[in-house]
């Protein structure tokens, strides 16, 4: 006599299932276990899981176990039931509902050799039919168990769903990291200590190392030494919950040394209950873009001859330093510088030799000014000086016989020894002008009075007698100066 199993041994037996199918990690390994565990754990005599395809009537895979116990296909054993016929009759069939009938068994050559009973419950995944389980008697004799065979379709049922959420999620985890890693743009996220908690392989590759060179180190540790406190104040800032502007001009350190530009964008992280967690960081290397920008801003506001300031940006300096001024109520003071009798070396020395000269006084002005003045050619043999220190005539005297006096020892262009002398004319803010138009045409006009006064001098601008504006306005362009 067959020993009748107790509900809690069923129970028992259906929880063992669930654990040990629950460790499985592939579809086929949990299919054929289950099955398996099936005959021997719950005491069916064959087993056999059918799984539908996007046609519910076609049955597009199925295991199943034979007399002996092994895992087989559905035709596995010597004795079968018609699988067609069984399949007709579960279209219909609902979840939790098990259909049970009487059947005609065949073997492998078609011959019908007796009747028996199958069972048959249907997978349930996702509120979709996936499938059946049937069940028979074929060896035992025994009777049907339809309760048993619910609870453990539920049971496949669920595993299966959660087995499937986990291969999606595991695959979706595949195409992220593969789309973080080979992004184009460098990535990288930090906890609330600003350690690196993962970056991906471009943000490596960029600074020249192995993601796993940077995984657990501070984030500052790859910052130049001289933006570190900075970098650090901005951190906490965000960490904090409050909002910063970008940090366009961060500058990294390569491995081995090379500094790079970067571009930086943050986005802070929360958990659940919207407590910041830690700052999802992008960056772009914008080094090209930035030595573009200046190689552009050098041609821009560069003289192409002597590689000093050119009149743009003198202005552009001017502007603001009569800002600050007007704020701070300081005087400052422009000089223009003329050449005497520049045109003479361009007519016979030739033009080249005119542009090297113009090169060496740029040189020599650049050396000698103080730092936060500028010097700029202003055009032709002119040169502009801005003195934000210069508030009287005496400080514009020391400063203009200085230049004088560099100026008049000799220039070496090329197999030449050339002296040259200068007339400069100085302006003061706001004495003589307001603003960079007036204060540069008053100090062309004290460059002026230096000429008349017979070269090689400077003079403050002292406002023109009527005949001194006539004579002004007939000059032509000091090509002879």
């Amino acid at each position: 006599m067959i020993k009748k199993r107790t509900d809690g041994e069923e129970f028992i037996a259906l929880l063992e299932i669930n654990n040990e199918l629950s460790l499985l990690d592939s579809f086929d390994e949990l299919c054929r276990r289950a099955v398996y565990l099936a005959r021997t754990r719950l005491g069916f005599d064959r087993v056999s899981i059918w799984f539908t395809g996007e046609n519910p009537n076609e049955i597009v895979g199925s295991y199943g176990t034979d007399e002996n116990g092994k895992v087989r296909d559905e035709r596995g054993s010597r004795v079968y039931f018609n699988n067609t016929q069984i399949a007709s009759q579960v279209r219909s069939l609902s979840a939790p509902k098990v259909l049970k009938r009487e059947g005609t068994l065949y073997d492998n050559r078609g011959r019908q050799v007796g009747r028996g009973t199958w069972a048959c419950s249907v997978l349930w995944s996702g509120n979709k039919n996936i499938g059946y389980i049937i069940i028979d008697n074929l060896f035992s004799g025994k009777p049907v168990n339809t309760r048993l065979l619910a609870l453990f379709a539920a049971t496949f049922g669920h595993l299966y769903s959660l087995k499937k959420t986990r291969e999606s999620l595991k695959k979706s985890e595949e195409r992220y990291r593969e789309l973080w890693d080979e992004a184009p743009v460098a990535y990288h996220t930090l906890d609330t200590r600003g350690i690196i908690t993962s970056v991906n392989k471009t943000e490596a590759a960029m600074l020249g190392y192995r993601p796993e060179e940077m995984l657990n180190r501070p984030i500052f540790d790859f910052i130049i030494p001289e933006q570190r406190r900075e970098a650090r104040r901005r951190f906490a800032v965000k960490i904090a919950g409050k909002s910063i502007r970008k940090a366009d001009n961060r500058i990294y350190l390569r491995k081995h040394g090379t500094p790079i530009i970067v571009h930086i964008e943050d986005k802070q992280e929360r958990d659940h209950s919207g407590r910041i967690t830690g700052i999802r960081t992008t960056m772009v290397d914008i080094t090209d873009q930035r030595n573009a920008e200046k190689v552009v801003e050098r041609l821009a506001y560069s003289d192409h001859v002597t590689g000093l300031p050119n009149r743009i940006y003198f202005n552009d300096r001017l502007a603001r330093q009569i800002r600050h001024a007007e704020s701070t109520r300081r005087r400052f003071a422009v000089i223009l510088l003329d050449l005497d009798y520049f045109k003479r070396i361009n007519d016979t020395l030739g033009h080249m030799a005119g542009d090297r000269l113009l090169q060496e006084v740029g040189k020599r002005l650049a050396g000698l000014l103080r730092r936060g003045d500028t010097v700029a050619r202003m055009g032709g043999d002119e040169f502009l000086i801005l003195l934000p220190d210069a508030h009287a005539p005496s400080d514009i005297g020391a400063i203009s016989k200085k230049i004088l006096d560099v100026l008049f020892s000799p220039f070496r262009v090329g197999k030449h020894s050339l002296r040259t002398t200068a007339s400069l004319g100085a302006a003061f803010f706001p004495d003589d002008g307001k603003d960079g138009e007036t204060l540069l045409k008053n100090a062309d006009i004290a460059m002026y009075q230096a000429k008349k006064a017979g070269r090689n001098t400077w003079r403050p601008y002292k406002k023109p007698s009527s005949m001194m504006k006539k004579s002004r306005r007939k000059r032509h362009p000091r090509t002879n100066s």
